[in-house]
C-alpha cells in the first residue's frame, strides 16, 4: 500500500499533462475544458491559474520561464505576465474538429504533441508532431485515434507514444540528434475494456508508469513491456502522472470528473505520492524568442 495524499481538490473537468519544472520547483498541469494552466507550489500547497483562449491539451515551460502552450487552434507562447498569445504554428488548420492533446518536451529541448479527434467517434485523423529549436513543427505519427502520453528511456534511445482508444503503448527507436522514429513495435497492450492507457512517465530505472482511465489505478512497467506493479487510485478516471519534488521522488498524478454519472469527491483532484523510485527531470522548451 502507498500514502496516497491529494494535494488539491480543485475539481477539475479533464486534468491533464502535469509537468515539473526543476527551475522553479513547481508542478504545471492543464484542465482540458475549463481551460486553464494550473501551478501547484509543493512546499505551501498554493495554486495559481491562469485563463486560456480555448482547450488546452499539455503545455510546458520556455527557457524565458513563459509558456508554450498547444490548445486547439495551434501551438502558442504565452507570456506569464501578460497573458498575451502569440501563435507559433498550426499544423491542421484543415481539421478544425481536432485538438491537441498530451504533449512533452524530450530531452533535447523539442516538444512533441500530438491530436485528436474532439467528438468521441475517434477514427484515426490524429497526429503526434514535433516542434523544435528553429520553430519548425513537423508531423512524426499519422493515423492516432487519441494521442496521448509520451517519454524517453534514460538512455533516450527509446520513445513511448500512447495511442489511447486502441489500447496501447507504442516504443519506438529513437534518434536524439535529430528526433526520428523508427522500429515501431507494442511496448504495452491490454482490452480497453479494462481500462484505457493515458498519460505516462518514466523513472529512473527505465519503467513505464502509466495511468489507467476508468481502471482506478496506475501501473508500472518493465522495459521489456512487463506488468510489475500496479498502485490504486480512489478515482475511476485518473489521466496523467509525473514525478516531481526536489529529489523527482514523488509521483504526481491528475485527474478528471468528465462524463461521471455520480460525480466522486475526490474526481479531478491532483494526487502525489511516494512510488519508491525517481523520475527523470523534464528540460524546458528550446524554441527560440
Amino acid at each position: 500500500m502507498v500514502d496516497m495524499q491529494c494535494v488539491w481538490n480543485g475539481e477539475a473537468v479533464l486534468g491533464e499533462g502535469p509537468v515539473w519544472d526543476v527551475a522553479e520547483q513547481a508542478l504545471f498541469w492543464v484542465d482540458i475544458k475549463k481551460q486553464t494552466i494550473h501551478r501547484l507550489d509543493p512546499h505551501n500547497g498554493a495554486v495559481q491559474t491562469w485563463g486560456m483562449p480555448g482547450q488546452i491539451g499539455c503545455v510546458t515551460l520556455d527557457y524565458g520561464g513563459n509558456f508554450i502552450a498547444a490548445l486547439q487552434q495551434g501551438i502558442f507562447r504565452v507570456d506569464r505576465s501578460s497573458g498575451v498569445c502569440e501563435l507559433l504554428v498550426d499544423p491542421e488548420p484543415a481539421l478544425p474538429t481536432n485538438r491537441f492533446n498530451d504533449g512533452k518536451v524530450d530531452p533535447q529541448g523539442r516538444f512533441w504533441a500530438g491530436t485528436l479527434p474532439d467528438n468521441e467517434v475517434w477514427d484515426p485523423v490524429g497526429s503526434l508532431y514535433v516542434l523544435g529549436s528553429n520553430g519548425i513543427c513537423e508531423p512524426r505519427l499519422a493515423g492516432l485515434r487519441c494521442s496521448n502520453g509520451l517519454g524517453w528511456s534514460p538512455d533516450c534511445r527509446t520513445m513511448y507514444v500512447t495511442d489511447s482508444m486502441v489500447g496501447t503503448i507504442w516504443a519506438f527507436d529513437f534518434d536524439g540528434l535529430n528526433g526520428a522514429l523508427s522500429a515501431r513495435r507494442i511496448f504495452a497492450q491490454w482490452p480497453i475494456s479494462e481500462g484505457v492507457p493515458d498519460g505516462l512517465a518514466v523513472d529512473e530505472d527505465g519503467h513505464v508508469w502509466t495511468v489507467v482511465w476508468d481502471g482506478w489505478s496506475i501501473r508500472r512497467y518493465t522495459p521489456s513491456g512487463r506488468l510489475v506493479k500496479t498502485v490504486p487510485i480512489p478515482v475511476q478516471r485518473p489521466t496523467s502522472c509525473a514525478f516531481g519534488g526536489a529529489r523527482l521522488d514523488i509521483l504526481y498524478v491528475t485527474s478528471a470528473s468528465i462524463g461521471m454519472d455520480a460525480h466522486g469527491t475526490l474526481d479531478g483532484a491532483l494526487f502525489a505520492f511516494e512510488p519508491g523510485v525517481k523520475g527523470l527531470p523534464i528540460p524546458r522548451c528550446g524554441i527560440s524568442p
